[in-house]
């Protein structure tokens, strides 16, 4: 114990001990207990989650469902046209006069 007020109302003292949840450490801190007064204990800490219960829950597979247009009449889908054929154009053949020995071509 430290002191005290004149009415006693509050009483001032020192511990290392954690005396409420805000106390995170080993340290020497002075408290106030007074009369009818204090603070909240803070929220409690969540647990770490460990192994299997870290994951999450397997999400449901979607539903079935039913054709779009279960009462569609008509033709269906277009089928799609043949590639046309490609013409085959004839091969030119261009006479070539032979070079002679100078490397001109020949007269």
């Amino acid at each position: 114990m430290l002191d005290a007020s004149a009415e006693g109302r509050d009483v001032f003292l020192t511990t290392r001990s954690r005396l409420t949840g805000w106390d995170t450490n080993e340290n020497y801190d002075v408290y106030d207990a007074r009369e009818g007064g204090g603070f909240p204990e803070p929220p409690p800490i969540p647990k770490v989650c460990e192994g299997e219960g870290c994951l999450s829950a397997v999400p449901a597979a979607p539903p079935t469902s039913a054709p779009s247009t279960p009462a569609f009449a008509g033709p269906g889908n277009a089928k799609p046209k043949p590639p046309k054929a490609k013409k085959k154009h004839k091969a030119h053949k261009k006479k070539h006069r032979r070079a002679g020995s100078n490397g001109r071509a020949g007269r």
